[in-house]
């Protein structure tokens, strides 16, 4: 799913705490931000069907930050905002410049 739960102490994996901490963060929350990188924003995003069960199971918003836009072709970015528009409301910033 591409989010790796801590480590304890005793160096084992701690998978059950991570999700809870998850799921209170999740249920604190007005909307879900979920932040692509602009290079790569198909293999930064979130699998579809773990993106699906959230929305669903908690109700929430999902809005979409195509992250660091500075760094591809201005042509890339308008492309890849039609298409993730389709799905999620969807943003794009210039990373570290918190311009948009």
């Amino acid at each position: 799913d591409g989010v790796r739960p801590p480590k304890t102490s005793h160096g084992q994996s701690s998978r059950r705490a991570y999700m809870r901490e998850l799921k209170k963060v999740i249920e604190a929350s007005d909307v879900i931000l979920q932040v692509l990188d602009a290079r790569d924003p198909i293999g930064t995003r979130i699998n579809s069907t773990v993106e699906d069960a959230i929305l669903s199971h908690y109700d929430k918003r999902m809005v979409l930050v195509l992250n660091k836009i500075d760094l591809i072709p201005k042509t890339a970015v308008s492309g890849w905002l039609t298409a993730l528009r389709k799905g999620h409301p969807t943003v794009a910033i210039k990373s570290g410049t918190n311009q948009h």
